[in-house]
C-alpha cells in the first residue's frame, strides 16, 4: 500500500495524453482520442505536470501565452500539424509562446507565422525538435533569456518576411547551453543563428546554414548592456565559450562565420562556401563599443581550426576580415583552406592592409599555421571529392569525434564538415525531410528521454519514452569542457543523484541505450554548484521529480486513498 500511494502521486498523476482536431469540441469533449478538444487553450486548460498534448491533422490558431510546466507538445505521428498566426497583424505577436512554462518539449510540429517571432521561448529547459518552424514576421525563434534550450532536427526558414531588417533564424539573446543541432536553416532575412547578449556555452554543429541576407553564425554581435549577465560575464563578452562545429554554411551576403568580442569562441570543421558575397569576410574577427563606461571589448583567445572557406569569384570581400583592435590573448589559427573562386584570396589586417597574401597573413597574424590555400574539391553536396587535398590535411581536436553526416572521424582528419569514406546525407535535404536528415538514431534503439530537470543541488529526474531500453547513461561536462560518462542506471529509473560535482557549472544529459546502440541525448540542463545567491545559474528550474515525504505518523492507508481520488479527479479531467 505505501509503494502504490506513492506510485500514485509521482507518477500515475501526471501520464495522461490529451488530443486536440479539428473536428474537436472544447465544450463535450474530454480529451480523449475517440472526443478531442477543439484548441490549444482548452488543451492546456485541462493539463497537468507530465501531460501530453497531441495535435491531428488541421491548423490551429496560435498566440496561447503557455504557463504550465512540464508538458509535451505534439504532432500525432505521420500528421501534420500547424499552429499558426499571422506575420502582419499587430498584437498577435508569436504563434507558440512558451511563457513561464519551463521542461517542457515540443516536437512534430509546424510554427509558422508571428508578428515577431513563429516560437518564442522565455524558460528553459526546453526541448524543439523534428518541427517546421517559419513564415515570421521578425524572427524564427526568440531565446529572451532562456537556459538549456534545445533545438534539434528541425527546419527553420522565412525569417522577416514582415519586416527583414531583423530577423533571424534563431535569435538568442543571453541563453546559456542553447544547443542547435542537426538542423536545416535556410531563406533567412539577416543571421542565420545568432547567440549574443553574454551566451555562455552555446554550441552549434552539423546543420546545414544557407541562403542569409547577413552572417551564417554570428557569435555575436552586441547588445544592449541591460542583458548581460554581469555576475557570470562582467567583462560584457558577446558570448563565451561558444562552439560552431561540422556545420555547412553557403550562400551567405556576409560572414560564413562572425566572431565579434568573443571569448573562446571556437570555430572547427566548417564548411563555408560563396561567403561574404559583398560584406565582412568569410571569417570575421571584430570588436565591438559596448558603449558606457563598458567601451570597446575584443575577442580574446579564440580558435579556428580545420575550416574550408571558399569565396564567390566575383565578390571582393576577404577570405578573414581581422577588424582593428579586435582580439587580445592568443589567437589560434591552423589547418584552414582557403579558396577564391578564379582568383586569390586576400586577407585584412586593419586598419593597416586590405591585400594580404595567405602567407602575409601569417607573418602579420602570427598564426594560421599549416592553412593552404586551393580549390577544396567540393562535390555539389559540398562534400569532399575523391582526392581532395582536404582529405587528412586536418588536425585531430578533442570534444568531437563525428562530422557533418554523423559518421565518425578516425585517424588524420579531414579539413571542413564532412569526413570522407561514410554515407554521405543528400544536401540540400530530401523532400519531406525535416532538418538535415542527420541526428536519427538506428534502428532498433530506444526513444531519447525528455523532460531532464534540476530538482536539487545536483538531483536530477528525466522521462523515460522507451519501453526497449537496457538502460539509461547519464554524461555531465564542465563548462566549456567535454561529456563523459557519470553513472548508468537500469531501464525505467528516472532519476540520479550526482554525489561527485565540485564547485562550478555542470551540464548534463541522459542517454538511454540498448544492444542496438543510442539514443538520442536528452536535452541538457546545467547546474552550479557553490556559486552565491546572485548567481542565475544556480539549475534549470521547472522540476520533473516527485519527493513524496508523508508527514509522520500520517496512516498511509489515508495517503493511498487521498492519492486514489486525485488520481481518479485528474482521468475523468482529461478522458
Amino acid at each position: 500500500m505505501r509503494y502504490l500511494a506513492l506510485l500514485l502521486l509521482c507518477g500515475t498523476l501526471s501520464a495522461a495524453e490529451i488530443f486536440v482536431a479539428p473536428s474537436g469540441n472544447d465544450t463535450t469533449g474530454t480529451g480523449a482520442i475517440g472526443a478531442p478538444y477543439a484548441t490549444l487553450s482548452r488543451a492546456h486548460q485541462a493539463a497537468g505536470s507530465g501531460d501530453t498534448i497531441t495535435f491531428r491533422a488541421g491548423t490551429y490558431t496560435g498566440g496561447l501565452y503557455i504557463t504550465k510546466s512540464n508538458l509535451t507538445f505534439q504532432g500525432y505521428t505521420g500528421e501534420t500539424a500547424v499552429i499558426s498566426l499571422p506575420n502582419n497583424v499587430n498584437g498577435q505577436d508569436v504563434a507558440f509562446y512558451l511563457g513561464t512554462a519551463g521542461n517542457c518539449t515540443v516536437r512534430r510540429l509546424t510554427l509558422q507565422g508571428g508578428y515577431y517571432y513563429a516560437i518564442k521561448i522565455d524558460t528553459g529547459p526546453c526541448l524543439v525538435e523534428d518541427c517546421r518552424i517559419h513564415g515570421s514576421g521578425r524572427d524564427c525563434v526568440k531565446i529572451p533569456g532562456a537556459d538549456n534550450i534545445t533545438i534539434r532536427r528541425c527546419e527553420i526558414y522565412d525569417s522577416g518576411l514582415r519586416d527583414p531588417s531583423n530577423a533571424e533564424g534563431i535569435d538568442n539573446v543571453n541563453g546559456d547551453y542553447m544547443l542547435v543541432q542537426d538542423c536545416y536553416i535556410h531563406d533567412i532575412a539577416t543571421n542565420g543563428v545568432y547567440p549574443k547578449g553574454g551566451s555562455i556555452g552555446s554550441i552549434i554543429e552539423r546543420c546545414l546554414i544557407r541562403s542569409c541576407g547577413q552572417k551564417g553564425i554570428s557569435m555575436a554581435q552586441s547588445s544592449g548592456l541591460q542583458f548581460y549577465d554581469t555576475t557570470q560575464n562582467p567583462e560584457y563578452y558577446s558570448c563565451r565559450d561558444c562552439i560552431a562545429r561540422n556545420n555547412i554554411i553557403e550562400d551567405c551576403v556576409g560572414s560564413g562565420i562572425d566572431l565579434e568580442s568573443a571569448l573562446r569562441a571556437r570555430v572547427y570543421n566548417n564548411t563555408m562556401v560563396n561567403v561574404a558575397q559583398s560584406q565582412q569576410g568569410g571569417i570575421r574577427i571584430a570588436s565591438a563599443d559596448k558603449g558606457g563606461t563598458v567601451g570597446i571589448v575584443q575577442c580574446r583567445d579564440c580558435e579556428i581550426r580545420n575550416n574550408i572557406i571558399v569565396l564567390p569569384g566575383a565578390g571582393t570581400r576577404p577570405a578573414v576580415f581581422m577588424g582593428n583592435n579586435s582580439h587580445a590573448g592568443t589567437l589560434t589559427m591552423s589547418n584552414n583552406r582557403y579558396y577564391k573562386t578564379g582568383g586569390s584570396a586576400v586577407f585584412w589586417w586593419e586598419p593597416t592592409s586590405y591585400s594580404l597574401t595567405l602567407a602575409a597573413w601569417k607573418t602579420t597574424s602570427g598564426t594560421d599555421t599549416n592553412s593552404t590555400e586551393g580549390d577544396p574539391q567540393l562535390a555539389a553536396s559540398w562534400h569532399l571529392n575523391t582526392g581532395s587535398p582536404c582529405i587528412d590535411a586536418g588536425m585531430t581536436l578533442s570534444g568531437f569525434s563525428d562530422d557533418y553526416d554523423g559518421n565518425a572521424r578516425s585517424g588524420t582528419w579531414d579539413i571542413g564538415a564532412d569526413e570522407t569514406g561514410g554515407t554521405a546525407l543528400p544536401t540540400p535535404p530530401a523532400a519531406g525531410t525535416v532538418g538535415t536528415g542527420g541526428g536519427q538514431p538506428g534502428a532498433g534503439t530506444p526513444a531519447a528521454p525528455t523532460g531532464l530537470a534540476y530538482t536539487g543541488t545536483v538531483d536530477l529526474t528525466w522521462q523515460d519514452n522507451s519501453s526497449n531500453e537496457t538502460g539509461f547513461r547519464i554524461e555531465r561536462m564542465p563548462s566549456g569542457g567535454v561529456f563523459t560518462t557519470l553513472a548508468t542506471v537500469a531501464a525505467d529509473v528516472t532519476s540520479h543523484s550526482d554525489t561527485t560535482a565540485t564547485s562550478g557549472t555542470w551540464i548534463y544529459r541522459v542517454i538511454a541505450y540498448n544492444a542496438a546502440g543510442d539514443s538520442s541525448p536528452s536535452n541538457q540542463v546545467s547546474v552550479t554548484v557553490g556559486g552565491g545567491s546572485g548567481d542565475k545559474k544556480k539549475g534549470s528550474s521547472g522540476g520533473g521529480g516527485c519527493n513524496v515525504k508523508p508527514a509522520k505518523g500520517l496512516p498511509f492507508a489515508l495517503l493511498a486513498a487521498a492519492a486514489a481520488a486525485l488520481w481518479m479527479k485528474r482521468r475523468t479531467s482529461v478522458a
